[in-house]
């Protein structure tokens, strides 16, 4: 058949009209559905009855990327309730930024609610390390060594187009090869998504110590399904001989932290 030759039947078009218009109530209604507060399995210190901050909700929700929806809520809302409420002191770090979307909304919320706290962005731009035994097989080929990567010009560019201010810091390299002095003290939130083993294990090796007590360390990919099961099992091996143990709650594949006072 010709390029273009091709045309719709008139049946034809009535019927997908037919059923684009049957859809329409049912895609109203999915749009204005609640999230569904349901942990994944493992998550045993699940914190089901989750709700989002009534002031983030209204100020940020609409910026979200659609299939981050429940675990930003989360993320947003533990970060303005636990410490910009309860005036924790202490600047806002994340490691593992990639192209920065959670980066924009971090930097929005610190805008709205506190903007005298600092913020810092930690990332190779060079993709992730190589996986260790601790990661499992690697399933995706971007999941390996050199993978998930975005340069610092592209990260600092999304930025300048959203119209946002950039990080106070944006430090390049991998996390235990940077500087400890370009590691602000104290944290007073942090959030970890190395995805691998080494990487979530040297994100505590660089920032744990340099909590503010309450502070807060929120790690992604606390599952041992999936992508990457090695940052669990980082958790667990840095936190072995640590007063918090572990997690104290999670949601979805977040896992929280948080510093326990000094003795």
């Amino acid at each position: 058949m010709a390029a273009g030759s091709y045309t719709w039947r008139q049946p034809q078009v009535r019927h997908w009209c037919s059923l684009a218009l049957a859809m329409l109530p049912l895609l109203r209604q999915c749009s204005s559905r609640p999230i569904v507060q349901k942990p994944i399995s493992e998550c045993e210190p699940s914190h089901t009855n989750f709700t989002a901050d009534s002031e983030v909700e209204t100020e940020l929700r609409h910026y979200a990327p659609r299939k981050w929806h429940g675990k930003l809520d989360y993320l947003l809302s533990t970060l303005k309730r636990r410490v910009v409420d309860r005036r924790i002191p202490g600047a806002v770090v994340e490691l593992g930024t990639f192209e920065g979307q959670t980066s924009h909304m971090f930097r929005r919320l610190i805008d709205k609610f506190d903007p005298g706290r600092p913020f810092h962005c930690y990332d190779s731009f060079q993709g992730l390390p190589s996986r260790r035994p601790e990661d499992s097989k690697q399933v995706r080929k971007e999941d390996g060594e050199g993978g998930m990567r975005a340069g610092r010009d592209e990260f600092i560019e999304r930025f300048k187009r959203e119209r946002l201010r950039l990080p106070d810091g944006i430090h390049e390299g991998f996390f235990a090869d940077i500087a400890a002095s370009e590691y602000p003290s104290p944290i007073a939130f942090a959030y970890f998504d190395g995805d691998l083993y080494s990487s979530i294990l040297d994100s505590f090796k660089m920032v744990y110590h340099k909590m503010s007590p309450g502070g807060v360390i929120m790690v992604h990919d606390y599952t041992t399904e999936g992508l990457f099961p090695g940052a669990k099992k980082a958790i667990e091996d840095f936190l072995r001989d640590k007063p918090e143990h572990g997690v104290l709650e999670c949601y979805s594949i977040i896992g929280m932290v948080v510093k326990a006072e000094s003795k």
